[in-house]
């Protein structure tokens, strides 16, 4: 079946990122990397229950948590292939507080810097901390990109899991859908134009001797914004029931990237030249880069501008309450956000 792209939303182009193509790394910030994205606390959420054209999201009450994450795509080495079949791209998720991954997702698809995904799109496997999930058996299917209001591809998935020290297997059903398009209100950065692409995982645990022991259950919302390749919102429920193993959780994550991409300096160097002194800090802070600094934005866990200031590398944060904020430093390089502590 056929469906026409209608008023008010676009093409859904990639589900995460472009890849690197003919050994080029194609490092801004948008396309094979997305810097900038901030974690919502545990608990804190929004209306996503209802689908169809035009509907309306609002995500400028949610709060922030002290954290800053970054996705960087990149070709499988080896051992990625030896362990996931089929990988073309390497997903990799890194927070504040660590050098190493945090989560990996194995993908397959052709993708390049302009388009994202042309043709089929796929899952080969996921890793954290928590559990990995390797699809080797039957490959989760995605459908074809670029995707339109009104598509829908149900797969069925089969592999092997590890769940800390047990080992099994699973079978079970991926349903992609794209459901929902209209607006979303972001608080300080405005209302903007977005087209949700829904996934579903259902999946039967199964462990030997015992047989089926248990369910996981993952629902995912990704907003996209026109022209992008990563979501500009994504909110991800997991529920992981397995009686046998001791396991019953119930978790909710939610996501949101920055509403400017970086320039043409990768995160690593403005990291490098760009530094927030003191921290934690009373009275005021101050901004040291070997660049223009074109503006400061505070921020709080709200996400509310609490303080701005243009040309210089010096704020007087001395009224704000105490606690955790945000500061967006805009430099002639591209756009950095440091956290700080005020006491």
């Amino acid at each position: 079946m056929f469906f026409g792209i209608s008023n008010g939303q676009t093409p859904i182009k990639a589900l995460n990122g472009t890849n690197i193509i003919n050994n080029e790394i194609s490092s801004q910030d948008g396309q094979s990397i997305r810097e900038g994205i901030i974690r919502l606390i545990p608990g804190s959420t929004f209306s996503q229950t209802s689908a169809g054209p035009n509907q309306t999201w609002n995500i400028s009450n949610l709060i922030l948590e002290p954290d800053i994450l970054r996705y960087e795509n990149t070709t499988p080495d080896e051992t990625d292939l030896a362990l996931f079949p089929g990988t073309t791209m390497v997903c990799k998720m890194y927070n504040a507080f660590n050098t190493s991954p945090v989560s990996i997702s194995y993908c397959t698809g052709t993708t390049n810097s302009l388009n994202g995904i042309v043709g089929l799109g796929g899952i080969t496997g996921y890793s954290d901390a928590e559990f990995v999930l390797n699809y080797t058996t039957n490959n989760i299917n995605l459908g074809n990109f670029p995707k339109v209001y009104g598509d829908t591809t149900t797969d069925n998935v089969a592999g092997t899991y590890a769940f800390d020290i047990y080992t099994g297997t699973f079978t079970g059903t991926f349903t992609t859908t794209v459901d929902a398009y209209g607006t979303m209100n972001a608080g300080f950065e405005g209302v903007v134009n977005v087209t949700r692409l829904k996934t579903v995982e259902s999946l039967q645990i199964s462990y030997s001797g015992l047989g089926v022991v248990g369910t996981f259950v993952q629902t995912t919302y990704r907003y996209y914004r026109q022209n992008d390749f990563w979501p500009y919102v994504k909110s991800t429920n997991r529920v992981i029931y397995i009686e046998a193993l001791g396991m019953n959780t119930n978790t909710t994550e939610i996501e949101k990237a920055p509403s400017t991409f970086l320039l043409s300096t990768s995160q690593n160097t403005l990291e490098k030249i760009v530094s927030l002194f003191p921290n934690p800090a009373t009275n005021s802070i101050n901004v040291k880069t070997g660049e223009e600094i074109i503006s400061l934005t505070v921020l709080d866990q709200l996400g509310k501008v609490v303080l701005t200031k243009n040309q210089s590398d010096n704020l007087d944060i001395s009224t704000l309450q105490n606690g955790i904020y945000f500061v967006n430093i805009k430099t002639n390089e591209g756009t950095l956000v440091k956290k700080f502590i005020k006491e």
